[in-house]
């Protein structure tokens, strides 16, 4: 068990983790002006969170392909 926590916390002491990192903390400031708006119109928790990820996934589709597609 102590070697699987080990190579863990290895992989993700990376650059790439970063990057990854800052674009998910990116990604939640963008969506949440999109949730707070569906939460204003008392959309159901289960529709905003749907439409805020789709909302997120648009936006973010190009620059979690040029993350991904660095070796």
């Amino acid at each position: 068990m102590q070697g699987f926590f080990k190579k863990l916390g290895e992989e993700y002491k990376s650059k790439l983790f970063l990057v990854y990192w800052l674009r998910w903390m990116l990604s939640a400031v963008v969506m949440l002006p999109f949730m707070e708006v569906f939460h204003y119109f008392n959309f159901p928790l289960w529709l905003n969170l749907f439409l805020g990820q789709t909302i997120g996934a648009l936006i973010f589709f190009k620059l979690d392909k040029l993350i991904f597609s660095k070796k």
